[in-house]
């Protein structure tokens, strides 16, 4: 979470999936486990929404 920039988009997550696929070899739904945990982020106050798509970090 670190790494991601204050403003960005669930498209830019995706751009990891190669790399998450790699690591996670059994996992061949990544895409639907990124959204998980852009939820669970917003759930929990980390992220917020700004629009659809679209989030920014609130704690890093």
């Amino acid at each position: 979470m670190k790494q991601l920039p204050t403003e960005f988009t669930l498209d830019s997550l995706y751009k990891y999936k190669q790399d998450l696929s790699e690591l996670f070899l059994r996992n061949e739904h990544i895409e639907e486990k990124i959204r998980q945990t852009v939820q669970i982020l917003e759930k929990n106050g980390d992220i917020e929404r700004l629009d659809r798509g679209y989030y920014r970090k609130i704690r890093v």
